[in-house]
């Protein structure tokens, strides 16, 4: 079993209602297995919608906006029973698709850490206490509920990456420096205030980059292939981080072969974590 490993989409939707449902990914993800890799869908044309990802048993409202006609992606624990919890916003608007699953190297906290946030300011967001000092990545979950409004970027510490783009619900992996720490630099007050929780940690089977490549596609308006394999022809799982413009463009991310057509809007920051 790999770090990360990839399964054929299945969907599996909370429906509505506001409240947090559980779903029980048994006949998706095998028995060994420490988490799933959720690929979350909002349908809606016209608004944003709440919604979260958390593992069973944590009580953390961890609630953000996904901006219509978008997607991203996440990562999160599951109980011994392969369940995991997803929240239904008030229409049945948002997909929820299981791509995958972790492996034993990947960790779920129970309760996720939260961090206390300085506005405009980059700080340090120190892990050390919560993770052991051999984990090489983070797994963060970053809310907003006003997705217009809430701006961010986030790196490894030392990192000179300063990627800042509009968000509401995010699930960014970060490599850490020696000291176990990243960066954040927040943008977001009132119902746009941005909360960032430690949600887990991986050791061992990654490779994290402390400057990101750019992999931008040079050709724009389709699907390409060959993007990763262009700096690592082994790899089987990438972590990609997007940020847009002003100006809403679609962008999609997917397996290469794949013939899925699900495209989202990129004037907002998002993670994904396709298998190559």
């Amino acid at each position: 079993m790999f770090t990360f490993n990839s399964i054929e989409p299945q969907l599996r939707s909370p429906g509505a209602g506001e409240v947090w449902k559980t779903l029980d990914l048994s006949h998706e993800l095998p028995p060994e297995s420490t988490g799933a890799i959720i690929q979350i869908q909002n349908t809606d044309v016209s608004f944003p919608r709440h919604c979260g990802l958390r593992k069973p048993g944590s009580t953390v409202e961890v609630i953000g906006d996904l901006n219509h006609g978008n997607y991203t992606w996440g990562l999160v624990g599951c109980d011994a029973d392969r369940k995991i919890e997803a929240f239904a916003p008030t229409f049945a608007t948002m997909l929820y698709w299981v791509m995958g699953y972790t492996g034993r190297n990947v960790h779920f906290l129970d309760t996720a850490i939260e961090f206390a946030l300085v506005q405009q300011v980059w700080q340090d967001l120190d892990c050390s206490p919560y993770i052991p000092a051999n984990a090489d990545a983070a797994i963060f979950n970053l809310s907003c509920l006003a997705a217009a409004y809430g701006k961010y970027a986030i790196r490894k510490k030392g990192s000179a990456d300063v990627h800042y783009a509009y968000f509401g619900q995010n699930f960014p992996i970060l490599g850490l420096d020696a000291n176990m720490k990243a960066e954040i630099w927040p943008l977001g007050v009132g119902v746009s205030r941005i909360r960032c929780f430690l949600t887990g940690y991986i050791v061992g089977g990654i490779t994290m980059h402390t400057n990101s490549i750019d992999i931008s596609p040079a050709v724009l308006g389709s699907w390409q292939s060959g993007i990763i394999s262009a700096y690592n022809d082994t790899t089987h799982f990438a972590i990609i981080e997007t940020a847009g413009e002003a100006v809403p463009q679609p962008w999609g991310i997917r397996k290469g072969g794949s013939l899925r057509p699900i495209l989202g809007n990129i004037r907002d920051h998002q993670w994904a974590y396709p298998h190559c």
